[in-house]
């Protein structure tokens, strides 16, 4: 089953989980002219009411793997539930 994005969102708007999380991905650029890096962060917000939060920085080989692995998981995750 292919999934398209809501009409008007942008890779960098936030999401809401059904567990009431909300994960933000932004890109972040570091450095000085001559030496820049790219990276590209991932903000996970603590559940409804809760406390824990988790904040990564992923290089863009890091972020294009979390994404396939995700893809990945999703794919199989419909299968089990059909």
């Amino acid at each position: 089953m292919q999934e398209s994005r809501e009409p008007g969102l942008s890779a960098t708007a936030p999401m809401r989980t059904t567990c009431g999380r909300l994960i933000s991905i932004r890109r972040l650029r570091l450095g000085v002219p001559g030496h820049r890096v790219a990276r590209v962060t991932l903000d996970v917000g603590p559940e409804r009411e809760g406390a824990s939060h988790a904040w990564a920085s992923l290089s863009p080989h890091e972020a294009r793997e979390l994404g396939w692995r995700l893809i990945e998981a999703a794919e199989i995750a419909e299968h089990e539930s059909s």
